[in-house]
């Protein structure tokens, strides 16, 4: 069995670059995404499962960002408008670590914000807004 080298550096956030709406995130402060697939086990007779059945997926992240980015992104979309209104886009999430020339990208189809809330306390330096999204579909290593 071959065995891989050795790769000293694990990706880390320094080598990721998210790109939406045409532009890098610049006031990105996090990403999450994840696919889920429902799946059970089918019975017949005895006590243990002679299948699974696999049902639909779904996909779904949240995407950190400074409150002068969303405000960017609001500035966009037109005045009145909420992150909730801003069409369909995707999002393409690269991962360059500084130990290879090879870039992974990851590639989150279809997104949408559900929902924008901007809590803002006493002492806060700066403003990290969470926006929960909904995914259409992710193609990994594109």
């Amino acid at each position: 069995m071959a065995t891989k080298p050795f790769n000293s550096e694990e990706y880390n956030f320094n080598d990721l670059q998210v790109v939406m709406l045409g532009r890098p995130v610049a006031g990105l402060r996090g990403i999450r995404y994840k696919v889920s697939q429902d799946k059970t086990n089918v019975y017949g007779a005895g006590s243990k499962p002679i299948a699974r059945r696999r049902g639909q997926k779904s996909y779904e992240g949240t995407l950190k960002i400074l409150l002068s980015e969303l405000r960017s992104l609001l500035e966009s979309a037109g005045n009145g408008k909420d992150a909730t209104d801003i069409p369909p886009f995707d999002i393409t999430a690269a991962y360059a670590p500084s130990v290879s020339d090879l870039i992974t990208t990851d590639r989150l189809v279809y997104v949408e914000f559900t929902e924008c809330e901007i809590d803002i306390n006493t002492g806060d330096s700066e403003t990290v807004v969470e926006l929960p999204i909904i995914i259409g579909d992710i193609e990994y290593n594109v």
